[in-house]
């Protein structure tokens, strides 16, 4: 938090019921919020000195907005708290010059197929996984690889469209139900790996 204390002027990525607690943190470090959201009602907005309407997910609208309000009252820093929009923080922090990831690296973090891909190129073991775009293809690789597979959306999470797919998986359904909760309507198939799952929670 000590670095946090030379901003002034804060922009905040989402203003829904799990931002509430980041922006009152924010104000009791006596900053001045920009806060982001596409529905002007969202709870945490109330915390906000200033509002800037506009979907978390339009990453470059969202940049040209708050660049469009940075001419005049120049933000010094900007953070998605519980959102997964990588891709737009990192879009407002290149076309506002401030400390962030690389547009570059976001695109692949929030990208399950594009990850994997990088992975691969660099010899980190992944399963096998591919991209899917039809039902056929679906059936090809399940063909190939086998049961049981993992299907999942490429660009959701906290498991939203994950799939175990066994041979009582009826492959219609489960193509259509993970392909719902893609914003880009793709999704890839994995080999399913069976052992303990690890996971960890960071902050630095």
């Amino acid at each position: 938090m000590e670095a946090l204390t030379l901003v002034k002027r804060l922009a905040i990525i989402g203003g829904g019921i799990e931002q509430i607690r980041a922006y009152q943190i924010a104000k009791e470090m006596g900053l001045n919020i920009v806060g982001t959201d596409m529905n002007p009602s969202a709870p945490a907005l109330r915390y906000a000195d200033d509002q800037v309407i506009v979907s978390t997910r339009d990453a470059q609208k969202t940049a040209e907005m708050l660049f469009q309000f940075h001419q005049k009252n120049p933000i010094d820093g900007v953070i998605g708290i519980a959102v997964d929009i990588p891709v737009t923080i990192a879009s407002v922090a290149n076309k506002l010059g401030l400390f962030g990831l690389s547009p570059e690296s976001a695109r692949l973090a929030a990208n399950k197929f594009f990850m994997k891909e990088v992975f691969k190129t660099n010899f980190i073991n992944v399963p096998f996984f591919q991209q899917i775009h039809t039902l056929q293809e679906l059936q090809q690789t399940i063909a190939l690889i086998g049961f049981p597979a993992v299907i999942k959306p490429v660009d959701n999470c906290g498991a939203r469209g994950v799939l175990r797919i066994t041979q009582q998986t009826d492959l219609t359904w489960a193509f259509e139900y993970s392909k719902k909760f893609s914003f880009c309507g793709e999704v890839i198939i994995e080999k399913f790996l069976d052992g303990i799952q690890i996971s960890t929670e960071s902050m630095i």
